[in-house]
């Protein structure tokens, strides 16, 4: 606004009556008009002030949950009427304080500062344009976090607030400056979840869910593409919180970090009272660093290989006096088949010694010695308080096969005090396959979820060898093995059903991929948008490439006026960098 100082002898009149050659040198209409008498005329002295833009904004939270980050895009719209302005400003939580970032070729600056003495608190972001603009301006910020864990098990959209800054001086001429919050502004939360866990809102209070239906009536475009693929979308009531979502993985997720899929048992007894026991057990680890195997008393270990390769246990004197062998496990990938583990042990019966020969009127009862895999925490172990869980495993299904001398007639215990039922050969034959199937289901799970495309291609290769395998066994199934009876009643029926379930989805899972041999790598093909199955570069680079049609759906500047603006909307991919900032400053 402006008025005048000092006439210095011009006299007004009505700025419509003024020359009309004058009037066209300006398409504004003038606010002012003088005339004058004199051939050198004083000048007129006017008082200018910065007229205070009136403003109302909108913040679309977008939140996208993946396996392997949490993305944040701010969709930041203000409706500016009065005056131009080139100044903006907004405060969002702390955890946004470090990763927010701007990319916009209008941006001169961003400045962060707290926006009190709390270091802890919220931080409020500065954001100064090249130019001044009038009626609306459209900005997004994005900050990436890491994915949910067990210690943060919540997903919350940012707590966005607007402001504007009031600049005040006072009669020494001292210059102070205050924010305050934008009267008018609302607030909005877009989840999309493409991780292999749930999400569920934790209190619906506060908040108004948004349809399709409603998208043209809100202040911010959302296109029906974009939308299809968000898990919901809410609008927040002025004086309620911003949304949060309880995280829950999946059941494949929360499995341990290691597990045995299969412990095979051989155990030989001598006549002389001897015994030796050969245990292999196939694991699949992704974490642990050892294995936990309690032997029997007065046993010894007289062999042990991992995954092909000589070993020897772990040289421990609390480890010895429990009768615990610890066997260092390697590292591995997701995309790594399971591997064996073999551990050969000895031993004799200690007080009955040799076994019986001869006619016995009563029979020999005898309970035979066998190494346990030590329980993990969580399940009942044999051993109260046992300090060695941490190296123990959840072990899915036992063979126990046991030889004895010709010369004795055996039969097997039955009933309380054991868990284990007295099998065919065939039955043994179908664990190992059931193993094999649960190798390829967990591969395929990594080929189309999570991971990384080096991991994606390492399950690729090691699931086409086990895909053959079993696709083999399906022939040998149909044509010529016959299951006893047996079997047919412990789960050759239903192993045969899942394998041919396997085999559907493995095909269909091969549609979808693309196999790079040269770098070693597997990318997903999905033309829907979804980013469930692919790596955290593809994720990214979708991510980007929807806030990019965001932008250009709400952008007011065409690209013809704007080249550096246009190059933005036209390639619709925002490749976020930090826009240039100052150091943190106090407020």
């Amino acid at each position: 606004s402006a008025g005048i100082a000092e006439r210095s002898g011009w006299r007004p009149v009505d700025p419509a009556s003024a020359d009309r050659d004058l009037r066209q040198l300006d398409a504004r209409e003038a606010r002012f008009a003088f005339v004058h008498g004199a051939t050198v005329p004083a000048p007129i002295l006017l008082t200018v002030k910065r007229a205070v833009p009136a403003v109302q904004a909108t913040v679309v939270s977008l939140v996208t949950v993946t396996d392997t980050l949490v993305d944040h895009s701010l969709a930041l719209s203000w409706r500016i009427t009065q005056a131009a302005a080139d100044e903006f400003v907004f405060t969002t939580p702390p955890e946004l304080k470090q990763g927010l970032q701007f990319r916009d070729p209008r941006i001169r600056e961003v400045r962060r500062q707290p926006t009190g003495d709390d270091p802890s608190g919220p931080v409020r972001w500065i954001v100064t344009l090249n130019e001044p603009v009038r009626n609306r301006l459209f900005l997004i910020a994005q900050a990436t976090l890491p994915p949910p864990s067990a210690q943060s098990v919540t997903v919350g959209a940012p707590e966005v607030v607007f402001e504007q800054s009031v600049t005040r001086t006072d009669d020494e001429g001292v210059t102070s400056v205050s924010f305050h919050k934008v009267e008018t502004q609302q607030r909005y939360a877009f989840l999309v979840n493409q991780s292999t866990g749930t999400l569920t809102l934790e209190n619906e209070e506060g908040v108004e869910e948004i349809k399709k239906d409603d998208l043209g009536r809100l202040p911010i475009r959302i296109e029906a593409s974009l939308f299809d693929q968000a898990t919901g979308m809410w609008r927040v009531l002025p004086r309620a919180n911003m949304p949060r979502w309880k995280y829950q993985r999946s059941q494949a997720m929360r499995q341990t970090t290691a597990t045995v899929q299969l412990a095979e048992l051989v155990t030989v007894l001598a006549a002389d009272g001897s015994w030796r026991t050969q245990a292999v057990y196939k694991i699949r680890n992704r974490a642990q660093q050892f294995l936990g195997v309690r032997i029997p008393k007065e046993s010894e270990v007289l062999s042990v290989s991992v995954n092909g390769q000589l070993s020897r246990p772990v040289d421990s004197q609390e480890a010895r006096a429990a009768n615990v062998v610890l066997i260092a496990l390697p590292n591995t990938s997701e995309g790594d088949l399971s591997f064996p583990v073999r551990l050969i042990v000895s031993g004799r019966f200690p007080h009955q010694g040799r076994l019986p020969t001869g006619f016995h009127l009563l029979a020999n009862k005898r309970v035979i010695p066998v190494p346990r895999v030590v329980a993990p925490r969580g399940q009942q172990a044999v051993v109260e308080n046992d300090p060695f869980r941490e190296y123990g495993m959840k072990v899915e299904e036992t063979s126990w096969t046991v030889h004895l001398p010709d010369a004795l007639d055996v039969e097997p215990v039955e009933g309380p005090g054991t868990n284990l039922a007295l099998v065919s050969s065939d039955r043994i034959q179908l664990n190992q396959r059931r193993a094999t199937l649960e190798d390829a289901n967990y591969l395929l799970g990594v080929l189309k979820s999570k991971s990384s495309a080096k991991a994606k291609y390492n399950a690729a290769m090691n699931l086409k060898e086990l895909e053959a395998d079993l696709s083999s066994f399906n022939e040998r199934s149909g044509r010529r093995q016959r299951w006893s009876s047996a079997s047919r009643g412990t789960g050759a029926a239903a192993f045969q059903r899942e394998n041919r379930d396997f085999q559907e989805k493995y095909h269909e899972a091969l549609d979808q991929i693309q196999v790079d041999d040269a770098k070693q790598q597997v990318t997903i093909v999905d033309e829907s948008g979804s980013l469930q199955g692919q790596d955290e570069a593809v994720q990214r680079e979708q991510i980007n490439q929807n806030n990019g049609r965001l932008f250009m759906d709400n952008s007011v500047a065409a690209p013809g006026k704007d080249k550096k603006l246009g190059t933005v909307l036209k390639s619709r991919t925002f490749n976020f960098q930090p826009a240039p900032s100052k150091p943190d400053s106090k407020p």
